[in-house]
């Protein structure tokens, strides 16, 4: 996982940040920031690994603006109900209310018809143990395949 950088900072100054391609998504917590800077990613990537990146979908156009081109992998689920079934001794300490689930399948929803352009793959939720492996095929796949970039703008 990207490590998120802990800012005290103003607003102006985060967004400057990301204008400035420093930073490419960032949340606001109860008095600062967590950030995930670019050089944070690229200090993992420059050592031939893959981080996990916890941020929202329209950073993906950051990422590409710097020539970052990430595996994008969506978790599609059924309906409200299958999130609702999920369970994790490990992961899922909390039951999901129905309104939370209806939420989140809602918001999923949304995701998948704005941002499906930037979508490496897409995975069928289910048990958290079979989205891992089939997370880790796709990522697998791709790793394999020949990335091709624009030469410069079209």
């Amino acid at each position: 996982r990207c490590p998120l950088e802990v800012m005290k900072a103003s607003q102006q100054a985060i967004e400057r940040g990301v204008k400035d391609c420093l930073f490419i998504d960032y949340k606001r917590r109860s008095g600062h920031f967590d950030v995930t800077t670019v050089a944070s990613i690229k200090e993992i990537t420059e050592k031939d690994c893959h981080c996990l990146l916890d941020i929202a979908p329209h950073a993906i156009e950051r990422l590409h603006s710097i020539h970052i081109y990430p595996i994008v992998i969506f978790v599609r689920y059924k309906n409200a109900k299958q999130i609702k079934e999920q369970k994790d001794p490990v992961f899922l300490k909390d039951k999901v209310t129905q309104k939370h689930s209806k939420e989140q399948f809602e918001t999923a929803q949304k995701i998948e018809q704005e941002y499906s352009k930037y979508f490496t793959g897409v995975v069928q939720g289910g048990p958290l143990p079979t989205i891992c492996t089939q997370i880790m095929t796709t990522v697998d796949q791709e790793q394999n395949k020949v990335l091709w970039i624009p030469a410069g703008p079209p």
